[in-house]
C-alpha cells in the first residue's frame, strides 16, 4: 500500500481511538506496519460499560451487568473470507492469572454464514481440544475493522481485572503467497503471517 494511504489510515485509526466514549476505562493499543497479508494490525481498542437488567422474576429488582466491547482495526482492507480456513482469523485473547499464557481467547472466523461468528474459548490453543464456552455474531464497522461485545462473566468470576492482547493469524495455500501455508501443513496454532499486539492490563 503506498505510504500516503497508509498515513491516512492511520490517522483514521487515531480519531476512532481517541474519539469521546461513555463507556468506562477505555484502553487503546496502536500496532506499527510490520506483518505481511491483509490482517495487519493497526489499533485496537477495549472498553466496558456497566448496563442495568430488570429481574424477570421480581420487576423492581436491577442487577448490574458488566459488558466489555472491542474493536480492531488492520492497515489493509479486506473481506470476510480473508478469515475462512483453520489458521486465518483474528482472535483476542485473555490472561486471567498474569501466568503470560491465554486461559480464555475469542476467536473470529467467517464460518459462511451471513455474519462473522466469534466465539469464546478456554485454554486457546487453536485445535479442537480447546473448550467452547460461548458463541455470538460480530459486526464489521467497515472494511478495516471488526468488533465485538460481551459479558464480563462469561471470562469467569471473581474478575477484578486481566490482560489481554489482540493476535491475527492468516496464511494461503498459494506457495508464491507473502504469507504461504508450511508443507507438510501442521495443526492448530497461529497461521505464517501472525501478527500480535502487546500484552496490556484492563481493570474494573
Amino acid at each position: 500500500m503506498p505510504i500516503m494511504i497508509r498515513l491516512a489510515t492511520l490517522a483514521v485509526a487515531s480519531l476512532f481511538l481517541l474519539a469521546p466514549t461513555a463507556f468506562g476505562h477505555t484502553k487503546t493499543a496502536l500496532d506499527p506496519d510490520d506483518t505481511s497479508g491483509p490482517l495487519d494490525i493497526a489499533a485496537v481498542r477495549t472498553t466496558h460499560r456497566v448496563v442495568g437488567e430488570q429481574s424477570t422474576g421480581d420487576p423492581e429488582h436491577f442487577r448490574r451487568r458488566t459488558i466489555l466491547f472491542f474493536r480492531l482495526l488492520t492497515y489493509e482492507t479486506w473481506n470476510d473470507e480473508a478469515l475462512s480456513g483453520e489458521k486465518n482469523f483474528v482472535s483476542f485473547e485473555f490472561d486471567r492469572d498474569d501466568n503470560g499464557a491465554a486461559n480464555r481467547c475469542v476467536v473470529i472466523r467467517d464460518d459462511a454464514q451471513p455474519d462473522l461468528t466469534g466465539r469464546l474459548f478456554k485454554d486457546c490453543t487453536y485445535t479442537s481440544d480447546d473448550r467452547l464456552v460461548a458463541e455470538f455474531v460480530v459486526t464489521r464497522p467497515d472494511e478495516h475493522s471488526v468488533r465485538f461485545s460481551i459479558a464480563k462473566r462469561q471470562l469467569g468470576r471473581r474478575l477484578w481485572g486481566y490482560r489481554w492482547r489482540a493476535v491475527t493469524s492468516y496464511e494461503e495455500q498459494n506457495p508464491n503467497s507473502p504469507c504461504p501455508a508450511p508443507n507438510p501443513h501442521g495443526d492448530g496454532g497461529y497461521g505464517t503471517c501472525a501478527d500480535f499486539t502487546k500484552w496490556t492490563r484492563h481493570s474494573f
